[in-house]
């Protein structure tokens, strides 16, 4: 058996934007076994839920080779009928989403991971829903986690701020555990990339206008875009074949910004030895000592972050 590979994204169409080309050529290749969690459910248009995960569920077939075993979701709602978001809920009241929905769900003939799991739905609690992803990550336990990074959307920000916060807790229940975290922005570079790729000559990505980065040029990564999918010649790129499988996002539309010749990722360092340690202090929080996330956000709605 392969090396386990999860990668963690919001939205169906966002594997494409946070897993791109790397997460085609890993599932592709026999060294790994690829597995993915979608947070939400795209259903902020409520009608599209399930047009959404079924398209996803098509690209990761058909591009990438990833069975619908390999594929959870959690359930969550996509936008929230009084404002707010379930990243900052408190209280025992579940919040409800803008579908009418107040637990997790999936469409006709799929299941949500809990009542996957567990035979019940989760409700929309940012304690229900923490959980549900920490026990994701604890049941696939993947030596490579791909996710998404904090950028211009609320759902990806308080999903990469809600990874990182689970990855913190299992670093700490268990000292074994320390897979390689490669993290990437969603829409900051690629949604709303730079419209270059019918340019000649061809260049590398340009991440401009990070909503936040606090990356130092160390922890980039770049990976080759697979050759078959940095061709111009569209009729025989699988990256946007794959992009118009998202018909209900018209991906396509952003080809020339979405697709490039390198991905970039950018790696999070998870052999600190505070993870597993002791820590006391005479005054303070020490528990931010241990803490694998690199910062907070009092509001992921709001537009500056």
């Amino acid at each position: 058996m392969g090396k386990r590979v999860l990668l963690i994204v919001p939205h169906p169409d966002d594997e494409l934007l946070v897993g791109g080309g790397l997460l085609r050529t890993l599932a592709r290749s026999e060294a790994y076994e690829v597995y993915v969690v979608y947070t939400t459910n795209g259903d902020f248009y409520p009608h599209e839920a399930n047009v959404r995960l079924r398209e996803a569920l098509q690209v990761l077939d058909g591009f990438c080779g990833v069975e619908e075993s390999h594929v959870f979701f959690l359930g969550c709602g996509d936008g929230w009928k009084d404002g707010g978001h379930i990243y900052h809920q408190a209280g025992e009241k579940p919040l409800v989403s803008t579908a009418g929905k107040a637990e997790s769900y999936a469409p006709e003939g799929l299941a949500d991971y809990r009542y996957a799991r567990s035979g019940r739905h989760s409700a929309y609690r940012r304690a229900d829903f923490k959980q549900d992803l920490k026990d994701v990550i604890a049941d696939v336990r993947a030596e490579i986690l791909l996710v998404v990074d904090f950028d211009a959307h609320a759902d990806h920000r308080a999903a990469s701020l809600l990874a990182e916060e689970c990855l913190g807790e299992l670093f700490r229940e268990d000292s074994s555990y320390r897979p390689l975290v490669l993290k990437r922005f969603g829409y900051d570079g690629v949604w709303k990339g730079k419209p270059d790729f019918f340019e000649m000559p061809r260049r590398g990505t340009v991440l401009a206008g990070l909503c936040r980065t606090p990356y130092t040029p160390e922890e980039e990564l770049r990976f080759a875009m697979p050759k078959e999918c940095a061709s111009p010649y569209l009729a025989r790129n699988p990256f946007y074949q794959a992009l118009l499988c998202h018909r209900t996002q018209e991906a396509w539309q952003k080809t020339d910004e979405i697709i490039n010749i390198d991905e970039v990722f950018f790696r999070r360092n998870t052999d600190n030895l505070l993870y597993g340690a002791a820590i006391s202090a005479s005054s303070g929080n020490p528990s931010y000592l241990r803490d694998f996330k690199l910062f907070d956000c009092g509001d992921v709605t709001a537009e500056a972050g």
